[in-house]
């Protein structure tokens, strides 16, 4: 079974929304996608792509919150992130198994199922993200990253969601203060749900892409780790993934 590919976009991000459909549909033949737009004019400009190979179900789940480009930190980013806990809780109420991505990631070979068989015992599986080599590191990104439909995984979101609220903080941030304070270094080692992290070459940051890292092995690529939406532009076009003209 595949995991139904997630994302969300609100208009500032709708760019590098329609960017990541379409380099989905170079090379996705066994997963639907399934993208929640933040508001009316996102669902609109979506609703205007046609696609050679993909199927894509879009839905407008719009919310109060910020329809610019936000960068990272910013309490309006902040704010984005508290709707992407929901978004997934949602996305699980009808998906056993989702593979949610931020509008960022861009998809440069489609997974096997051979490759999902290895990671099927795990709620959540993250993307590397901290720019080391420490591979299970409590610092997760959640922009690139599986979650099954588990107790586990429900009790891992619900959590997030509190501490978001209690630190006033964005998602990655949350998780991270809540496994610190559980005194973890390890994802590995917490118990109630089964955390892992995929190899860092086929689930990519794009700390490895800036220092001149291989993608080769790269299934999906995240063009993280910069600030700014023309930073990010400049990241994919590296990648040689920027398809917008």
């Amino acid at each position: 079974m595949y995991p139904v590919l997630v994302s969300y976009s609100n208009r500032g991000y709708v760019e590098l929304a329609k960017n990541m459909l379409m380099s989905l549909d170079k090379v996705i033949r066994h997963h639907r996608v399934h993208v929640y737009c933040l508001d009316e004019e996102t669902f609109a400009a979506l609703a205007t792509l046609t696609f050679a190979y993909l199927t894509v179900t879009l839905e407008l789940y719009a919310k109060p919150v910020s329809a610019s480009f936000e960068i990272y930190g910013t309490q309006e980013y902040n704010t984005i992130t508290h709707t992407k806990m929901d978004i997934l809780k949602e996305a699980l109420f009808h998906y056993r198994w989702i593979h949610f991505i931020d509008g960022d990631v861009v998809c440069m070979k489609e997974p096997t199922l051979d490759h999902y068989e290895k990671y099927k015992e795990y709620d959540v599986v993250f993307q590397h993200d901290n720019g080391t080599d420490d591979l299970y590191s409590i610092w997760c990104c959640t922009g690139n990253t599986t979650f099954q439909n588990t107790p586990g995984t429900q009790y891992l979101l619900q959590t997030i969601k509190k501490y978001q609220t209690l630190y006033n903080c964005n998602d990655q941030e949350a998780l991270f203060y809540f496994l610190k304070e559980r005194e973890l270094t390890d994802v590995r080692d917490f118990t109630t749900s089964r955390l892992y992290t995929y190899a860092m070459e086929e689930y990519t940051n794009g700390y490895w892409l800036l220092q001149d890292g291989s993608l080769k092995e790269t299934y999906f690529f995240h063009a993280n780790h910069v600030i700014g939406y023309d930073a990010k532009v400049e990241l994919l076009k590296k990648a040689n993934q920027w398809f917008m003209s």
